[in-house]
């Protein structure tokens, strides 16, 4: 089975993304499989057809993208749940999440979190 990273598209005033297309290539050709929200990297200049050019696999459905990512990386954890808290419900429980959170802060969604594994 081939490690699926998924990179979603930001929320809200966020202008990075979590991976550019050169590091994009560099995971593929070590065999990974990843996966890029489309639009995901507009905000940081670097447009759907650099990802695909660099072997990423565009996803237009959201739901879709965090469901079949084995680990997901995105710059604002916090915020992506903030904004959809159906998505933590949504997510496989074995998913990965890696992004800056601010659990002193939102504590009820550090615990949520934790308690789905």
């Amino acid at each position: 089975m081939t490690l699926k990273l998924g990179v979603p598209k930001e929320v809200e005033a966020e202008q990075r993304v979590a991976l550019v297309p050169d590091v994009v290539n560099r995971f593929v050709k070590q065999g990974l499989t990843v996966l890029i929200e489309a639009g995901a990297g507009v905000k940081a200049s670097h447009a759907d057809a650099a990802y695909e050019a660099a072997g990423g696999v565009i996803v237009s459905d959201r739901s879709a993208l965090w469901q079949d990512s084995d680990v997901m990386l995105t710059v604002g954890a916090a915020q992506q749940f903030s904004s959809d808290p159906a998505l933590l419900e949504a997510i496989p429980s074995q998913t990965v999440v890696i992004g800056f959170m601010n659990p002193l802060a939102q504590p009820e969604l550090a615990q949520a979190l934790a308690k789905k594994g």
